[in-house]
């Protein structure tokens, strides 16, 4: 379960009970959330309760399918254009990610998952991800 103070529309999660949708290519049963209301969520697939909406776990693969490149083993850079104001990457340590900014400022707090990944990119960059599977 994903608490509704973490939500925002755009988030990629998974839907608990769903098998008859999923992303192409990957599989898996994700869904966007379109709308957030009080004691339910409305994605592209249906509306579900908070506690049926479901973390998707990041992995280096969602990363690099959705615009990071490799640049060590241990650091994936996100840059859209060379006049990009902010440039981020994310370090891989002990199996965890990790925000690194330009001056190389590293948070510490690990990002587990796609919904979160997808809200501190939001937050630092001031526009979306696409997440690709």
């Amino acid at each position: 379960m994903i608490e509704a103070k973490e939500l925002r529309i755009g988030n990629v999660v998974r839907c608990a009970g769903c098998s008859y949708t999923y992303y192409p290519s990957s599989g898996y049963v994700y869904s966007e959330v379109m709308e957030i209301r009080d004691g339910i969520v409305e994605t592209n697939i249906s509306t579900h309760k908070y506690k049926d909406i479901l973390p998707i776990e990041l992995n280096e693969d969602i990363l690099l399918k959705s615009g990071g490149k490799r640049i060590s083993s241990k650091e994936i850079s996100f840059t859209e254009n060379e006049n990009d104001p902010i440039s981020l990457s994310i370090l891989t340590k002990n199996g965890m990610f990790y925000f690194k900014s330009e001056d190389n400022y590293v948070m510490n707090i690990p990002v587990r998952t796609v919904h979160q990944f997808q809200n501190l990119y939001f937050y630092l960059k001031g526009y979306e991800i696409k997440i690709q599977f």
